[in-house]
């Protein structure tokens, strides 16, 4: 089969499903990992498609003119929250960045910085890191979206995960409450945090103070499992206690 035929069948799969893992390819056109991947990277080059971890999604417009009507809730504390733990951030990390709202703040702040990898299920921070930062990993999966900002998310998202580690992981979560722990209102991101709490050496909570003493529907990882919370402020005193007791740092932008 000639390049361009399989250019053409990548397309029309692309089209049709947005999504792509090397895998399904190399079996659809019967050729080598090699062979499709640098199929990718000509379709990558004319923008028709963006690359990522294990395979690829189709470029839309629609995606880019998504994330620009971006709606974010508590707009001002949570770009707060995010230059805050950008502090957190040293040069030549690797870091895994989560899906949400303030979690996309921190990627827009990143760039200032030298060396970093992010490894990211969220589309939104790939597409504003991309180019500017040491390496960008978009995991393949199912795209969703919470609030204007589409993520990738399935079993595919945890299999892509499975043979990296991070220095830290920055997530955004529903709530945070002393018996429940961490705790999100879909079942897919749960279990992506649970997951990246145990590759991930540093797991960092961004939330701000209206996520307190509030339960989402599933546990994604119990407060142990939490080094860092930051948030714009804390006014309960048993959790300020809790997060002592359990080594927990608590940072807020209250404080500065």
């Amino acid at each position: 089969m000639f390049a361009a035929q399989r250019i053409e069948i990548i397309k029309d799969f692309l089209i049709k499903n947005k999504t792509a893992d090397i895998s399904t390819l190399t079996s659809i056109l019967n050729v080598s990992d090699v062979t499709v991947r640098k199929d990718l990277d000509k379709l990558e080059k004319d923008k028709f498609l963006l690359k990522i971890h294990g395979g690829a999604v189709l470029c839309e417009t629609e995606t880019t003119e998504t994330i620009s009507r971006i709606n974010i809730s508590n707009h001002t504390a949570k770009s707060k929250i995010a230059e805050l733990a950008l502090t957190l951030i040293e040069e030549d990390d690797s870091i895994f960045i989560g899906p949400g709202s303030t979690c996309f703040l921190l990627s827009q702040n990143i760039k200032r910085l030298k060396g970093i990898s992010v490894v990211t299920n969220n589309v939104a921070v790939s597409n504003e890191v991309m180019g500017s930062i040491k390496r960008t990993y978009l995991l393949g999966g199912e795209l969703k979206d919470i609030n204007g900002i589409p993520y990738t998310s399935d079993a595919a998202s945890l299999e892509s995960l499975s043979k990296i580690f991070v220095n830290k992981a920055f997530i955004s979560i529903d709530g945070i409450d002393l018996k429940a722990g961490i705790t999100c209102n879909t079942l897919n991101k749960a279990n992506l945090i649970n997951f990246i709490s145990n590759i991930s050496k540093t797991l960092i909570v961004l939330a701000d103070n209206e996520k307190f003493d509030h339960i989402g529907m599933y546990q994604a990882a119990s407060l142990e499992s939490i080094s860092c919370v930051v948030t714009n402020r804390c006014d309960l005193d048993e959790y300020k206690r809790t997060f002592f007791e359990k080594n927990i740092k608590l940072l807020t932008t209250f404080d500065i």
